[in-house]
């Protein structure tokens, strides 16, 4: 939270997630609360630019500085400009739709909240400040399923090969992500945050194991081909191995338990923390930059999938 230049700002961000962590419905990830404190240290670098001793002052804060602020981000959104504070791998990320979405609803219910509790009268943040910050509106557009050449072309064995040899390196398992998404429509979060023992066969039957965070269902099973078990049981051995190497004896049956599939590379001495969507997200652009088939995103297999199914007959 000291990433928020202002001090103001800064306390009005840690209140709303107080009452967030305190209130029946609590977030369910840190995500509510990263994008919270992102939009902060967005907004809080542009005052530090433009207002008057950098913004530590509430009371001198107008509606024109909000507006500033407003039109700055509107351009970096639409030109693809980088953000004036949030990085990644110390690269300043570009503003997207998205993250302008966060930032300006993000911003404006922190200080809403703090206009209806009375905060920003007690410390002298004025009105017209804060209603000066707009709802950003989502976009109409929606992802569409693969088309069918784009399918082809990402379920080519040959395809897939170059996935792994040429943009998996370390083999971190950007394939297996690949065609679990393709064959069970998992959103991609539920995939990379797999467990060690996440398959199971029941009847004869393989099932595999997951998490559904972003409604609430966790352990949930659903049915797999015989393939992709195959496939990802051949993944669980290759972490097993990656942890006997590293600790020089095979994991117990407490510490399968809490071992990532597919564990990150990095701050993860014991293996618990798994690989980001943002870390095959990026591998898996690369891939699509190499085929030269437009631009695609993974979640777009969740799609195809409900399309495909809806094709043969499901409800």
């Amino acid at each position: 939270f000291t990433d928020v230049p202002q001090r103001w700002l800064r306390d009005l961000l840690w209140e709303r997630v107080a009452r967030r962590l305190r209130s029946p419905q609590a977030p369910r990830s840190p995500q509510h609360i990263e994008c919270g404190r992102k939009a902060c240290v967005e907004l809080g670098v542009f005052l530090t630019a433009v207002a008057p001793g950098g913004g530590h002052d509430p009371t001198v804060l107008t509606g024109d500085h909000m507006q500033r602020f407003v039109a700055d981000h509107n351009k970096r959104a639409r030109e693809g400009l980088p953000s004036l504070a949030i990085s990644r791998d110390g690269r300043p990320m570009k503003v997207t739709g998205y993250t302008h979405r966060q930032t300006f609803n993000q911003a404006r219910s922190i200080l809403r909240d703090a206009l209806e509790t009375g905060e920003a009268e007690r410390i002298g943040l004025p009105r017209e400040f804060i209603i000066a910050l707009p709802t950003a509106r989502r976009s109409e557009r929606t992802r569409s399923p693969f088309p069918d050449p784009v399918s082809r072309a990402l379920a080519d064995e040959t395809n897939l090969q170059m996935l792994s040899d040429h943009f998996d390196p370390n083999d971190m398992g950007y394939r297996d992500i690949w065609e679990t998404l393709v064959f069970t429509g998992r959103r991609a979060s539920e995939v990379t945050e797999l467990r060690l023992e996440c398959t199971s066969i029941h009847r004869r039957v393989p099932f595999l194991w997951h998490d559904q965070t972003k409604v609430g269902n966790l352990d949930e099973a659903i049915r797999i081909p015989q393939r992709l078990y195959e496939r990802l049981e051949q993944r669980k051995q290759i972490t097993i191995e990656r942890f006997g190497d590293l600790y020089g004896r095979s994991p117990g049956p407490r510490e399968r338990t809490g071992l990532a599939l597919f564990p990150s590379p990095q701050k993860n001495p014991d293996g618990t923390v798994a690989i980001t969507y943002s870390i095959f997200g990026d591998a898996f652009r690369d891939w699509l930059e190499a085929l030269d088939i437009g631009a695609w995103v993974p979640h777009q297999a969740r799609h195809t999938l409900a399309t495909n199914l809806l094709k043969n007959g499901a409800g």
